[in-house]
């Protein structure tokens, strides 16, 4: 229950297919009967960047007119409104939205939402989704939101899901120092999972999830959203399906990892809060690219691990600033996310861990590569346009796990940084793909089709 529960609902709130989002109202300083003030001549030095970047303005710009010039094709051709036309009916309540999803070390996954947006007729949602992906990988979803049901500010979400993963990474628990095996039979012994500071074999194994809960929201204010909610979770796991490199039981002893031979069933209950006020800066910038503003999440919840036994809490925040750096398309983003358990190793599921890697926290690293009991992690984002639905952006992030708060250091940090490419329409995200690599030298790449109006998923 840490990710948010409309996080996975599928689009809200899909406008008129036939709607013009353009305007024909004059750009600033086109106005009638105004005329720009003569420009001041440059000064000193400025004409130097101008011709250094010369050559390497020019080579973006021709590196990515093919997909520019695909973007003006898909705009004439009202492509947007064609794929509501398409998957939804004409009053935009029920329709179906594909997804799709490629990434390194998981490989390709293919699926749909079936949504249904007028629930209870007071605007509630009804979402199915299912989907496959190599090696038996699945994922499928039910979830029900209430709307208006309850009056303006009270909505209520259930959930149910079922996911298999078959190939997950382990490589110990802490900070350790990364190492790559072809033959786990050269190893002298099989590793005890919770005492790998130093080293850490990457290996892999497969999680079977199965995840229903409850949550109700209230809206505080209109930026204002406190929520309480309830969760029953069951997870087991075993040795992952035709891989290259070695089963994690081939490399550490399962005994020693809580929750990993037996499985674990577990009843979690959190209260959270989620502040945002993100905008932005004009008109002429697309609802998917906040310009400015402040997003702050936290939560505080109780886990009682019904089976084998046991319990612990967690809590989190994370903080989020944009920065409108130039017209509202040229946006900082700064970010700072920090999560946390409490109590020992052996009361606590290794899974449940907090951890870091992946496509969206500590990029550039494979997924949850690195889990203890606390997780920080900061991260710089720049956004700037190529096209009016095209944004390229840059990022570094920078975090670590820890065994606790006396631990904290930034010894051993771990780095990762990359770019990429996020496709939007107005208020509509279409897809992103991102490259990353980290400073211990592994190449990752992330490509989503995720057609969505919401993009809390995305922030």
């Amino acid at each position: 229950m840490r990710a948010e529960p409309d996080a996975d609902s599928g689009p809200i709130g899909v406008p008129d297919a036939d709607s013009e989002e353009e305007s024909e109202a004059p750009l600033p300083g086109q106005a009638a009967r105004i005329s720009e003030p003569p420009r001041r001549r440059a000064h000193g030095l400025l004409w130097v960047p101008r011709v250094v970047l010369f050559v390497p303005r020019w080579v973006v710009w021709g590196a990515f007119a093919p997909m520019r010039a695909s973007l003006v094709v898909l705009q004439r051709n009202r492509v947007r409104a064609r794929f509501i036309d398409l998957f939804f009916n004409d009053a935009r309540t029920f329709g179906i939205v594909p997804v799709a999803r490629l990434e390194r070390f998981r490989g390709v996954f293919m699926g749909a939402r079936l949504v249904y947006l007028d629930l209870f007729d007071a605007g509630g949602s009804l979402s199915i989704g299912a989907g496959v992906g190599d090696r038996l990988r699945q994922q499928h979803r039910l979830s029900v939101e209430t709307g208006r049901l309850f009056g303006p500010r009270v909505v209520l979400h259930g959930w149910v899901e079922f996911r298999v993963r078959p190939r997950e990474t382990f490589a110990g628990i802490g900070n350790p120092q990364l190492v790559f095996i072809d033959d786990p039979s050269a190893l002298p012994t099989r590793f005890d999972a919770l005492h790998t500071e130093d080293i850490g074999v990457i290996s892999r194994y497969r999680e079977d999830r199965l995840e229903w809960g409850l949550a109700a929201q209230y809206a505080v204010t209109d930026r204002l959203t406190a929520q309480i909610g309830h969760e029953i979770l069951r997870k087991t796991f075993d040795d992952a399906i035709l891989m290259n490199e070695p089963y994690l039981t081939t490399v550490y002893d399962p005994s020693t990892l809580p929750g990993f031979e037996l499985g674990f069933l577990q009843s979690y209950s959190e209260a959270s809060f989620l502040y945002s006020n993100l905008r932005v800066s004009n008109r002429y910038v697309p609802a998917a690219t906040p310009s400015k503003g402040w997003r702050v999440r936290g939560y505080y919840g109780l886990a009682q691990v019904l089976v084998p036994g046991g319990r612990y809490p967690r809590g989190g925040l994370d903080v989020a600033r944009f920065f409108d750096l130039h017209q509202g398309n040229r946006v900082l983003r700064l970010r700072l996310k920090v999560d946390f358990v409490q109590g020992s190793y052996q009361e606590i599921p290794f899974s449940e861990l907090p951890s870091l890697g992946g496509a969206d926290f500590l990029r550039g690293y494979r997924n949850d590569l690195f889990r203890d009991r606390l997780a920080a992690l900061g991260s710089a984002e720049y956004t700037f346009p190529i096209d009016t639905r095209l944004a390229a952006f840059l990022f570094a992030d920078a975090g670590r796990v820890y065994s606790g708060l006396d631990a904290l250091s930034v010894q051993g940090m771990r780095v990762g940084f990359g770019g990429g490419l996020q496709v939007h329409d107005g208020g509509l995200f279409i897809s992103r793909i991102q490259i990353a690599s980290s400073i211990d030298g592994e190449l990752m790449f992330d490509l989503r089709f995720e057609p969505s109006f919401s993009m809390r998923e995305y922030l």
